[in-house]
């Protein structure tokens, strides 16, 4: 069992996708390095135990963030394309993820 988690995390640490996970009570629990890097993290630990309001977001798009998780919760499916906006460091960034598309930062 570890060497298959470990496969998996080196496998989540490289590719070029944002991807993260949050248990039922919309607490980060994980991420991938991509999206450590967009949200300012140093590692993808840094983000366990941390919520949407903990990260560099405005309140109008922790709200959307929210909404978006709360679709995931009440019907259990992922999302594999999205609209995300962050401000990072001051600058306004419009990011788009969809399945199959490289994740720019």
């Amino acid at each position: 069992m570890y060497r298959e988690r470990e496969l998996l995390t080196n496998v989540m640490s490289h590719i070029p996708y944002y991807v993260v996970w949050k248990d039922r009570d919309l607490v980060y629990r994980g991420c991938n390095t991509a999206f450590a890097g967009l949200v300012g993290l140093a590692t993808p630990k840094d983000i366990e135990g941390k919520q949407e309001a903990d990260l560099p977001v405005e309140l109008e798009e922790a709200a959307v963030n929210q909404q978006q998780d709360a679709i995931v919760t009440a019907t259990g499916r992922a999302l594999l394309s999205m609209e995300l906006s962050r401000v990072i460091a001051g600058k306004h960034r419009q990011l788009r993820q969809q399945f199959g598309e490289r994740a720019r930062h």
